[in-house]
């Protein structure tokens, strides 16, 4: 029992191969996950590794809550993950808590969209005395 529930926290991806994640990487909740561990499983398969990771998620409107995956990664991906440094994850619409890493995301693009109260680009910026010279003009 306990390494079912085990298999299915810690899921084993193999390199491009799995068509579930891809649709994830596409079309789930976009978040990020701050790297809590990460260790080499000593896998490797086709220039990448698999990793055993575990990160604190958070998906915008929804509280943090931590899991733990098995992806495998290439090297420089493999460099980011360094506990403590934030990276961009997806998670399932129908299952959250299957969280998938998504390095090809655009971090400034997904916050520039969201405007001017999210760090994004905004209208033109109006100072309130501006504002108050304007009204007395008309």
């Amino acid at each position: 029992m306990i390494d079912r529930v085990r298999n299915l926290v810690l899921r084993t991806h193999g390199p491009g191969s799995d068509a579930d994640d891809e649709r994830i990487r596409r079309d789930g909740y976009p978040g990020r996950g701050t790297v809590v561990a990460v260790r080499p499983t000593g896998r490797t398969r086709r220039g990448r590794r698999e990793v055993d990771l575990t990160l604190d998620v958070y998906l915008g409107r929804s509280r943090t809550f931590r899991v733990a995956i098995r992806p495998w990664v290439l090297d420089a991906e493999f460099a980011r993950l360094q506990p403590g440094q934030a990276i961009p994850v997806a998670a399932d619409h129908a299952e959250p808590g299957h969280v998938v890493l998504a390095f090809d995301m655009d971090e400034v693009r997904s916050i520039a969209g969201l405007g001017p109260f999210a760090g994004g680009p905004g209208g033109p910026i109006v100072r309130p005395e501006a504002r108050d010279e304007r009204e007395a003009d008309r």
